[in-house]
Formats: C-alpha cells, structure tokens, sequence
C-alpha cells in the first residue's frame, strides 16, 4: 500500500520539477528562444557565384519603415535561422564580415505565417546580388503598389529570373559582377 503511495507522490514531484525546468517563461533575463508569436526564417547569404557562401555575415530584419526586429550572424556555410515576427513584411539585409556598407538584402514577409513555423517551407530564403536586385525593385514600387502586392511581386520576378528574363538576367549579372567585385577589392566605404 505504500509503494502506491510513495510512487504516486515520487511521480507529482518528477512530473511538477520536469513542468517547471521546460515550461515556463526565463523571468525576463533574454536567455532562451520562445516561438510564441514568432516565425523562424532559414536562409542563405551567397555571392551568387556558383552558390558561394558568405560565412559569418551579419544580418538583420527590418520593417518596411526600417525598424530593427531581429539579428543573426550568418554560419561558415552563409545559413542562419532568424526569428522574426508574425504578420510583418520587411529587408532582410546581410552584410559580409568586415564590410558593414556592402549590403546584400531580400524582401521576406511573415504575414500568414503560424507561430513557431518555418519559412520559407521548403529550402532556405535567398540572400544574394539577384536577391538585393529584386528587393530593389520592390523597394521603388512600394510606392505604387500596395504592401500587400508585395509577396506575389517578389513571387512573380523571383519566376522571370528563373525563366531566365532577358533584362533581368542583365541586371543580376551586373549587380553580382559588382558586388564580386567590390569584396575582392575591399572596398568599405
């Protein structure tokens, strides 16, 4: 009757420690990840030569007013995974180590993601020289169109480029040729 007994209660206190180890908040100290409220984005920042990787870029995610949301440093393959908020659109801009004004960016939108999800759902978001072409692009129409046009324009240039657009191939060839070009010179300024 006593091992009923002493196993039940040995039992409340295991499960009760083990509840209160995994459950509950970090009392504010800013350890920790929680995904309440949050997405994860994965990507890759590259040169867009062949899929070369840019280790240990630093990048952020801003509105589309330009308010910080969140931060990563980029692993030795150029992948991160960034926590940002739901229902936003925004530039996610990554720049190589020891070149803080040599930008690459993308447009990302998390707007109908679900909290503690994955975007994109299936690959990384790409961070490159095509990448920061289209984004510029989108940067220049945010004035004409709607922010809510936005995703299903990235959507629709990202497959022009695939589709090897004659004038949008020229300009992502022009924009890697230039920021190749601009690294390997060093140029900071």
């Amino acid at each position: 009757h006593f091992k009923v007994i002493y196993r039940s209660i040995f039992l409340i206190l295991f499960l009760l420690i083990v509840s209160h180890c995994s459950g509950g908040g970090d009392g504010g100290s800013g350890r920790g990840v929680t995904n309440q409220g949050l997405v994860t984005l994965q990507g890759r920042v590259d040169d867009g030569l062949s899929m070369s990787p840019i280790a240990n870029a630093q990048c952020r995610f801003t509105n589309l007013k330009g308010d910080q949301l969140a931060t990563v440093t980029a692993d030795s393959r150029g992948e991160f995974r960034l926590y940002t908020p739901l229902e936003m659109q925004g530039w996610l801009v990554c720049t190589p180590g020891g070149f803080p004004n040599l930008a690459l960016t993308t447009f990302v939108s998390t707007v109908g993601a679900v909290a503690g999800g994955i975007l994109p759902a299936n690959g990384l978001e790409e961070v490159s020289p095509g990448s920061t072409v289209i984004a510029e692009m989108l940067a220049q129409m945010l004035g004409q169109i709607a922010p809510s046009d936005l995703p299903a324009r990235k959507a629709e240039l990202v497959a022009a480029l695939q589709a090897d657009d004659p004038d949008l191939t020229v300009l992502v060839k022009a924009g890697t040729d230039l920021f190749n070009a601009m690294q390997q010179q060093q140029i900071t300024a």
